[in-house]
C-alpha cells in the first residue's frame, strides 16, 4: 500500500523530509518546491503544516527571503500584527520594545530616550505637542516671551514687567523706567518724567520740577525755584525774582 507524505513534509525521492522554516505543506508535498512559502505578515518553523500570523508587537525574522520566526519590535516602533515590519512612532510619541502602539507625549513634554519616558521641557522652552527629543522643545525668544517648566506655549511679560535674563520668569521694571508689556527691556522715562517700580508708563514732574530718582520724593524744584509754604506741591521763583 502507498503511504501519503504527512502535512509539514515533502517527498525527497527516498524519504519524507520536513519542509524548511519559512515554508509549509498543508497536506504533504511531492517535492521541496511544493512546500509553499509563507507570505507577508506570516512565518513558519521547520515541519509546519501552516503559517502562523505575526502577533502584535512583533516583526518577522528572515533567513534570506524565508520568514522563519519573529522577534519583538524595537524601541520607538510598533506593530498591530500581521505585517513583516514594525512602524516608526510618530513625532512626539515613543514605545518600549515589543509595543503594539506608541505612547504620545503631551504638549510641553519630550521623549527622554535615556530614561524612556516623557519629560517636561525646560523653562524658557515650549512644545505645542509632544516632541521626539529635547531639541524639539523650542526656545521662547520672541519679544517679551518666557516660559515655566513643561510649557506648551510661551507667556508674554505684562505691563511693568520684562523677562528675566534666562527667560524663565519675569522681573519688574526699575523706578524711572517702564514697559507697556511684550517687550524684552524696560524703557527709560523721558526727560522731566518719573515712575515707580513696575510701571506701565511715566508721569511728568509738575512745572518747574525735575526728577530726583527717589521713589518716595520723585520730583524736586529746579534750580532757583522753591516750594512755598502755602502750596508745597508747587515750585515758584525765589522771593525777589519773577518768571520771564
Amino acid at each position: 500500500a502507498c503511504i501519503s507524505t504527512p502535512p509539514g513534509y515533502y517527498w525527497s525521492g527516498s524519504a519524507d523530509v520536513q519542509c524548511p522554516a519559512g515554508r509549509f505543506s498543508a497536506s504533504g508535498a511531492s517535492a521541496l518546491s511544493d512546500c509553499d512559502v509563507c507570505g507577508d505578515g506570516t512565518y513558519s518553523k521547520i515541519g509546519s503544516s501552516y503559517c502562523s500570523t505575526v502577533s502584535a508587537g512583533n516583526k518577522v525574522l528572515k533567513d534570506g527571503e524565508l520568514r522563519v520566526n519573529v522577534t519583538v519590535c524595537d524601541e520607538n516602533t510598533y506593530s498591530t500584527g500581521g505585517k513583516d515590519d514594525c512602524l516608526d512612532c510618530a513625532t512626539g510619541s515613543y514605545s518600549l520594545g515589543g509595543a503594539f502602539a506608541c505612547i504620545s507625549c503631551s504638549g510641553g513634554e519630550y521623549y527622554d530616550s535615556m530614561n524612556k519616558n516623557c519629560t517636561k521641557c525646560p523653562a524658557s522652552t515650549y512644545t505645542l505637542s509632544g516632541a521626539s527629543d529635547i531639541d524639539g522643545c523650542q526656545l521662547c525668544d520672541g519679544a517679551g516671551e518666557y516660559s515655566l517648566i513643561g510649557a506648551s506655549f510661551c507667556l508674554t511679560a505684562g505691563a511693568g514687567m520684562k523677562p528675566n535674563n534666562d527667560r524663565t520668569g519675569t522681573v519688574g521694571c526699575n523706578a524711572n523706567s517702564y514697559s507697556i508689556g511684550a517687550n524684552d527691556v524696560c524703557l527709560p522715562c523721558a526727560k522731566n518724567s518719573f515712575s515707580g517700580p513696575k510701571a506701565s508708563n511715566c508721569k511728568p514732574c509738575p512745572q518747574y520740577q525735575m526728577p530726583t530718582g527717589n521713589t518716595s520724593s520723585p520730583c524736586e524744584c529746579e534750580n532757583s525755584f522753591y516750594r512755598p509754604v502755602s502750596d508745597p506741591s508747587q515750585c515758584t521763583c525765589s522771593r525777589g525774582k519773577m518768571l520771564m
